[in-house]
């Protein structure tokens, strides 16, 4: 029976990995997977390119409004503030990696990042095939500094997931909360991170 199930399990190529990297134009328009916390399920949120950098695209689900020069804010904020300091305490990002960030409504969380979006749909169908970080606008939104600390957080779970996959989840938060308390404080962690990632 075992034989005539999985039979080719073994030997079926593998489904390429999902790239890192990604390619967009301005004001193009996306519907992505987005998870109903609370529900445990998934739903489909339009979207449209509402800004890019060299680490960011950002998606704005339709009929959320956003203040105008908010998402330069935030993209000025993350490339010359928070993805530095990211890096040099937890380490830095693949070449070319750019993130998708979706803000829009993601019930019952401020955030998530999710590693099954880095693997192909026929894995898991839900996945959106890219790197993904999802963000509330609840809660807040794209040119506050709360939405700074949420990013920060979601990003170093990324980067956490990139280069320590196998290490124990409360360690990956307790960093996470450590990136975010970062865009509180930089100047006061700059000169403690050292001592402070080593509690963690």
């Amino acid at each position: 029976i075992f034989s005539r199930r999985y039979r080719g399990a073994c030997t079926d190529p593998l489904p390429p990995p999902v790239a890192l990297s990604r390619t967009a134009e301005a004001g193009e328009r996306r519907r992505f997977w987005v998870l109903d916390e609370g529900r445990r399920t998934f739903f489909q949120a339009d979207t449209t390119l509402a800004g890019q950098s060299e680490h960011l695209l950002i998606y704005v689900q339709d009929g959320v409004p956003v203040a105008p020069g908010a998402i330069d804010e935030t993209i000025r904020q993350f490339e010359e503030k928070s993805l530095p300091l990211l890096e040099r305490v937890f380490g830095a990002l693949p070449p070319g990696t750019r993130i998708s960030v979706f803000n829009g409504r993601v019930p019952g969380v401020g955030g998530y990042f999710s590693s099954s979006d880095l693997v192909p749909i026929q894995s898991n169908q839900y996945s959106n095939e890219r790197v993904m970080v999802y963000m509330n606008t609840d809660i807040t939104k794209p040119g506050q500094r709360r939405y700074d600390g949420i990013l920060a957080h979601e990003v170093q779970h990324l980067i956490h997931w990139i280069r320590h996959p196998q290490q124990d989840s409360w360690i990956n938060e307790g960093a996470s909360e450590l990136a975010m308390r970062s865009e509180e404080h930089t100047s006061e962690l700059q000169s403690r991170v050292d001592i402070s990632y080593a509690v963690f």
